[in-house]
Formats: C-alpha cells, sequence, structure tokens
C-alpha cells in the first residue's frame, strides 16, 4: 500500500526489497505543502502482529510476532519496537533513529 506513495522513494527505500503479509493497523498523516522547495511533513505510526516477513537481500524469511513503528520526517524513527521470530528464536528489537541517511538504497545510522 505504502509502496504506491511518494514515500517509497525517502522513508521506504531502504526497505524496498523486504515483503511483509498480513494485517497492519496503522494511522500516517501527510501534509503536502503547495509551495516549491516546501518538504511534504509525514507521521506513521503502524502495529504489526503475527506478520510473515522476507527480507530477499539476505534471503531471511522470518515472523514479526509483535510489532510498531512509529516514524516522522521530524524525528525519524523513534518508539519503535519489534518482536521478530527469527534464528531459531526470539528477539526484541528497539528503534531509535533520530538522523537517519540513505545511501544506495541502504539505511545508515548516524
Amino acid at each position: 500500500m505504502l509502496k504506491a506513495t511518494p514515500l517509497a522513494d525517502s522513508v521506504l527505500q531502504p526497505f524496498s526489497n523486504w515483503q511483509l503479509e498480513g494485517n497492519v493497523a496503522g494511522r500516517f498523516d501527510i501534509a503536502v505543502p503547495f509551495k516549491e522547495g516546501v518538504d511534504p511533513k509525514v507521521q506513521l505510526s503502524l502495529d504489526f502482529k503475527d506478520n510473515p516477513l522476507l527480507i530477499s537481500d539476505i534471503d531471511l524469511s522470518t515472523r514479526v510476532k509483535l510489532g510498531r513503528l512509529n516514524y516522522s520526517s521530524d524525528l525519524g524513527v523513534t518508539g519503535s519496537e519489534f518482536d521478530v521470530e527469527a534464528l531459531g528464536g526470539g528477539r526484541i528489537f528497539p528503534c531509535h533513529l533520530k538522523q537517519r541517511q540513505v545511501v544506495d538504497s541502504q539505511l545508515m545510522v548516524i
């Protein structure tokens, strides 16, 4: 769904080779200014539960047991956490990225 939005060329670029299945509950607000040279403002919140996930770059098939992704164009990724079933067990990955830089479709944390 979000791949068909302008977010695909910015926020979602590092995740372009990820395939998530199942239901996702979420909310997003996008404010698109009519003035040239002013960036859109984005707020995105997604909740995941029992979602199969394939990360094709590393041929990893896993499952997001529970998760929340919070993103805003002002703050980046904050207050996000994923309970992921991978590599024979469960792992919880907290995510708090205040600055981000996308280089060659890879997310680099600064």
